[in-house]
């Protein structure tokens, strides 16, 4: 005990000394502890939100595989009608050497034919082709000829077509002869199918 201070006081200044060493902890420690606890709860989150999703993938992981089986079926029934070619030019060509084939079968006949390029994007497996020209001969040729390019088995639509009679004009006893302006579109591997295959 310090001389001069009665028992009273001593006490009564350790109580005090105590009483502020407990109110600097409270002030000083509950909010350092609020902020780790707050720092743990956090962290267990992110731990249990990533859990999660990793068990979540694990668990589609059979989806994923019968999802990637079930485009490669898609892919290879779709192969067959689409125009063959090495390239989206080669595909182009391919077209309009198909579009020469109907006409012959259909009796009409075909001006002068052109490819358009293909579209600059980036595509995974095919590509658009388009091929623009004229043809002429009867209605019933022309009907014929549409008919035999978007119901064939090569997968082609004719997506703009038009038809005129160039020669209103001509004696009444001369066949009818019509013009048909169209677009004709397919699709074509932006690849080699080789390098398509999984």
């Amino acid at each position: 005990m310090i001389s001069g201070i009665s028992e009273r006081d001593h006490r009564v200044m350790v109580a005090g000394g105590a009483a502020i060493a407990l109110i600097l902890l409270l002030v000083r420690g509950i909010p350092a502890w609020r902020h780790w606890d707050e720092g743990t709860r956090d962290s267990a989150f992110g731990v249990r939100v990533e859990s999660a999703q990793r068990e979540a993938a694990v668990r589609a992981l059979p989806a994923m595989r019968d999802s990637a089986a079930a485009r490669r079926a898609r892919l290879a029934a779709l192969t067959p009608r689409v125009v063959p070619g090495k390239s989206p030019g080669a595909g182009g060509a391919a077209l309009a050497s198909l579009l020469s084939e109907a006409a012959g079968e259909s009796g009409v006949q075909l001006g002068t034919m052109q490819i358009s390029p293909p579209d600059s994007g980036v595509h995974t497996v095919f590509t658009r082709v388009r091929v623009r020209g004229d043809a002429t001969g009867s209605l019933p040729g022309l009907l014929r000829f549409m008919e035999m390019v978007e119901a064939g088995p090569i997968l082609v639509s004719l997506p703009e077509w038009a038809i005129s009679q160039p020669d209103a004009g001509g004696p009444p006893d001369r066949p009818e002869t019509l013009r048909m302006d169209f677009a004709a579109e397919a699709l074509t591997p932006a690849r080699r199918l080789k390098e398509i295959q999984p």
